[in-house]
């Protein structure tokens, strides 16, 4: 019993880790677009004022 509560535990802290993987993953790619998005409209908002 102990062994499968071990490999029980094993999958669970993996199948964690590979969440959290995708979720930095997503949130990266989310963060990088929003950021260029910001740098765009910083660089339009900068020609407007020239």
């Amino acid at each position: 019993m102990a062994i499968l509560h071990f490999i029980l535990n094993v999958r669970v802290a993996i199948h964690r880790v590979i969440l959290t993987k995708k979720f930095l993953r997503i949130s990266k790619t989310l963060f990088g677009s929003m950021w260029m998005t910001e740098l765009k409209m910083m660089k339009i908002y900068h020609n407007l004022n020239l």
